[in-house]
């Protein structure tokens, strides 16, 4: 994986994680040692802070932000103190999963400006609002990652220009169809709007897991987000096939995780990628 420019998921028992959403303090059960040579041996290009205290790290209801705060410094200490300070440069942190509401925005305005500068703050969503009257989030984002029906060329590229930086994700399949639009102005339109973005279930034509690099490559993204690639009950079909691109080996008679063709396609999108910035680079 880390030679197609792929971060495989740090193990659980090694992340540095919240122990307290009062307080912001980390868990004692901490392997320094274990966290170093994990992160050496495969040498991610990016390391993910442990979400505060979940996914929707904001919500229902969001920390102190006394206790917020503290907790990053408690990360930043934990890599500075265990010699690790140049995997904290590497390092970024999800503030939301697709908000979607006013309470949503301003939460993320308040909070992402508190996250230290050297952690850029990602949050999964259309580089525009549903609805303007929402708080600007501009200021406490640096990284914006919409789903690729959502990617809308210019405000994409208005973003990269501003200095900040582009991902794009799928999940759910989630489509440009349905009301969830109606927001938008259509002349804007989108490549994937009418057209239907690729999905990624486990009966899509495996060209749409080939996909990835050539619209990151469009758009000038700079990173895909994927929440999982291997479920614990990926063989009985858990959503059609998402988040699956693995399978446990053992039930097939491996001790090995055994790789979905849709994993191979996207490992052949990545050579892809290199292959266009080699012609970037020649033209």
């Amino acid at each position: 994986m880390k030679n197609h420019r792929m971060v495989p998921p740090m193990p659980e028992r090694i992340t540095p994680a919240i122990a307290s959403k009062d307080t912001g303090s980390l868990r004692n059960n901490q392997s320094p040692a274990e966290l170093k040579q994990w992160l050496e041996e495969y040498n991610p290009n990016v390391v993910l802070i442990h979400l505060f205290p979940t996914e929707e790290s904001l919500s229902p209801v969001p920390p102190s932000k006394t206790a917020f705060q503290t907790y990053f410094t408690n990360i930043q200490n934990f890599y500075v103190n265990n010699n690790m300070g140049e995997w904290l440069a590497k390092s970024y942190y999800i503030i939301d999963d697709e908000p979607g509401t006013a309470e949503d925005y301003k939460r993320i305005s308040e909070y992402g400006a508190l996250v230290p500068a050297n952690i850029p703050v990602l949050v999964s969503e259309q580089p525009i609002p549903e609805n303007q009257s929402w708080a600007n989030i501009d200021n406490a984002t640096d990284i914006w990652c919409p789903y690729w029906a959502a990617i809308l060329p210019a405000e994409f590229e208005q973003k990269r220009l501003q200095g900040d930086e582009l991902w794009t994700y799928t999940c759910c399949a989630q489509t440009g169809q349905g009301k969830w639009w109606e927001w938008y102005d259509p002349s804007k339109n989108t490549f994937f709007r009418d057209k239907r973005s690729p999905l990624w279930q486990i009966d899509r034509p495996t060209y749409f897991f080939r996909f990835i690099a050539w619209i990151n490559y469009r758009y000038k993204a700079s990173g895909y987000l994927y929440g999982s690639i291997l479920r614990p009950n990926a063989w009985g079909g858990y959503r059609n096939g998402e988040g699956s691109l693995i399978y446990t080996g053992t039930e097939a008679g491996f001790k090995a995780p055994i790789s979905s063709l849709r994993m191979k396609a996207i490992r052949d999108s990545m050579e892809d990628y290199e292959y266009m910035k080699l012609l970037e680079a020649k033209s």
